[in-house]
């Protein structure tokens, strides 16, 4: 029975140890795997707005042009569509 109890209160101390030291570790702020991770993300949302920025003008005139396309086979203008 003493080398049960010894045994489950090593156990204990241990996570009472571990829970500190988690503690600790939290209150220091976010590690280099994470700063590195949060620099990559930042980077890729940046490039992807300024992927989306170069092309908005061409959806405005793809948009523009489907509706004349649609206007013109709903009303006809006499023009072909291409």
């Amino acid at each position: 029975m003493a080398v049960a109890d010894a045994f489950f209160s090593r156990i204990h101390l241990n996570h009472a140890q571990a829970d500190a030291a988690l503690e600790a570790r939290a209150a220091q702020g976010p590690g280099i795997f994470r700063k590195l991770l949060d620099a990559m993300m930042e980077s890729r949302r940046r490039q992807a707005e300024a992927e989306i920025a170069r092309h908005a003008g061409l959806f405005d005139r793809m948009t523009d042009e489907a509706e004349r396309k649609m206007t013109q086979a709903m009303f006809g203008s006499g023009r072909p569509l291409l």
